[in-house]
């Protein structure tokens, strides 16, 4: 609604003066835009196999190589409304920029440990340390509030080589 009013000042110039009446907003124009993204919970340290674990009785030496090629790539549960490498793009800037979406070794790697002899059995593993988290995907309301749409996990690499055992009493 408009209204106007016209002013004839004494020396014959007129002036008008406009009331405008207040137009209906959107809520991303009040800087609530729908901003899609990822958000990251419960991240902690985490290992991936790149090679098939061993395993013996207690007192034995257990030998392990990650040969060059093997790879340790990124597991992730859930549904995604995007894609891996756009979910791992978001973890690098969020949790650490050394994760990867893939790790392939260059080179052969060789790892030894012995179990100790009052354990029942150890396992020995070679592969890459990782980052585990839950993720979630979603975006802003139009009333500025953050709505999930989708989440899962995911387990992702970030440093090879790395080797670690599991003993069973």
């Amino acid at each position: 609604m408009r209204a106007s009013l016209g002013v004839l000042a004494a020396v014959g110039v007129v002036i008008w003066s406009t009331a405008v009446a207040p137009t209906p907003v959107r809520a991303s124009e009040q800087g609530c835009s729908p901003d899609y993204g990822y958000t990251w919970s419960n991240t902690s340290g985490s290992h991936l196999d790149m090679v098939s674990s061993v395993w013996g009785d207690g007192g034995i030496t257990l030998n392990i190589t990650i040969t060059q090629g093997s790879s340790a790539s990124a597991t992730i549960g859930g549904s995604l409304e995007t894609s891996e490498s756009v979910l791992v793009a978001s973890a690098q800037e969020t949790i650490s920029a050394s994760i990867a979406q893939t790790i392939t070794a260059s080179v052969s790697y060789g790892g030894s440990w012995t179990v100790p002899s009052s354990a029942s059995w150890g396992e020995l593993h070679a592969g890459a340390t990782s980052y585990d988290s839950q993720w979630a995907y979603g975006h802003f309301t139009p009333s500025c509030v953050w709505t999930v749409t989708s989440s899962g996990t995911a387990n992702m690499p970030y440093h090879y080589p790395s080797f670690w055992h599991v003993v069973h009493y």
